[in-house]
């Protein structure tokens, strides 16, 4: 196992942590999506996956953390140009990226969150 990962490991279980989320834009991907991505851009969005994310993920996955991303990206923001047919954001596009990077049985564990409170008028 890379020592990094190790490391990373032995903290976090030092520290009874249970859960690690990742950012997706910038922290699991090595690029922006803007909440604007379009469907014929995610092969390549997804090919960013950072080396972070793509190698510590399984490793937590086998001591038992649970995986999880975030992101501003909301499926409310598709409005105006930003279409569903032209378009992938919010917890679809954390999905393909989970889903395309790991395997299956990582990829069913992961919790995503995909909210951006601008698009969203009660508050919440």
């Amino acid at each position: 196992m890379n020592p990094v990962v190790e490391e990373c490991i032995r903290l976090l279980r030092r520290d009874h942590i249970k859960v690690v989320a990742f950012d997706m834009d910038q922290t699991a991907v090595a690029m922006l999506s803007r909440g604007r991505l379009r469907r014929n851009d995610l092969q390549f969005y997804i090919s960013k996956a950072s080396p972070a994310f793509s190698e510590l993920i399984p490793a937590l996955f086998d001591y038992g953390f649970g995986p999880a991303i975030a992101t501003h990206s909301d499926e409310a923001e598709f409005s105006g140009d930003v279409k569903r047919e032209t378009h992938i954001l919010g917890s679809e596009l954390a999905k393909a990226l989970v889903d395309t990077t790991f395997p299956a049985p990582i990829a069913r564990s992961f919790f995503i969150v995909a909210y951006n409170p601008r698009w969203h008028f009660d508050g919440m």
